[in-house]
């Protein structure tokens, strides 16, 4: 199935890294802000990737719950087929993939 029509082209121009702030809480906060004026639905969903020791990538939908210029604070939306378990002492959460 030839599916290449649906994609929709994008009008903005590039984003060039001579162009931003130097600190990336300004970049954030500015793209966050555009986001809430365009009135765009669930606007605090982000997709938070990460890599293990063998390099080996994890991504997971998270909401973004606050942010400063120091932290960002996300709270995990779990699908189904995981199971989590707290590892207090290590505070940290590990996952079951199954």
């Amino acid at each position: 199935m030839k599916i290449d029509h649906i994609r929709r082209e994008f009008s903005t121009p590039p984003l060039l890294i001579d162009d931003l702030p130097s600190n990336p809480y300004d970049v954030f906060h500015s793209w966050f802000f555009d986001v809430l004026h365009a009135k765009i639905e669930d606007p605090t969903a982000c997709v938070f990737a990460t890599a293990d020791e063998n390099n080996i990538p994890d991504t997971r939908v998270v909401l973004l719950k606050s942010f400063s210029d120091e932290r960002f604070v996300f709270s995990q939306i779990i699908p189904v087929e995981r199971r989590t378990f707290s590892k207090k002492s290590m505070g940290r959460h590990e996952f079951l993939l199954g």
